[in-house]
């Protein structure tokens, strides 16, 4: 009987730390090819965002780890939204997974499309024509007093 009773408070008690914790409920990823940009956002409801919110966030570049970043806070009350520089080619996947603080997690990928421009890693040359004159600067409005 005390096995009985034990087993079902155990049982309650798991239960109930489950329902309390509310994981991300959507993940949406988008990536800004001109920019370098990956942009994440989770909906994910916190009416304490020092103690419930999303704590990591994990970034896979076609399965392998790429970075992972830990958070000590959430900034909305009701989702999770963070732009990351992040380099991606075409055909590439991303994915990224996010983790509550309090249990639950959330996963997405992103195929990067292959009509996307890739954002240009080099720096700008000049040609022998722009080098040669330095630009003036416009010049400063008068005052009419």
């Amino acid at each position: 009987m005390k096995r009985s009773i034990t087993a079902l408070v155990v049982m309650l008690v798991a239960g109930a730390s489950f329902v309390w914790a509310t994981p991300p409920t959507t993940l949406d990823l988008t990536y800004d090819p001109a920019a370098g940009v990956l942009h994440v956002e989770a909906k994910h409801v916190s009416d304490h965002l020092d103690k419930h919110y999303l704590r990591r966030l994990v970034i896979y570049r076609n399965g392998t780890k790429e970075q992972e970043i830990a958070y000590t806070r959430q900034k909305y009350p009701s989702k999770f939204v963070e732009d990351l520089p992040f380099i991606a080619k075409p055909g590439e996947t991303i994915a990224v997974e996010v983790f509550c603080s309090q249990g639950g997690s959330k996963r997405a990928e992103l195929t990067i499309s292959s009509t996307s421009p890739a954002p240009d890693t080099t720096p700008p040359t000049l040609s022998p024509a722009e080098g040669s004159a330095p630009e003036t600067p416009p010049s400063s409005p008068k005052s009419m007093y």
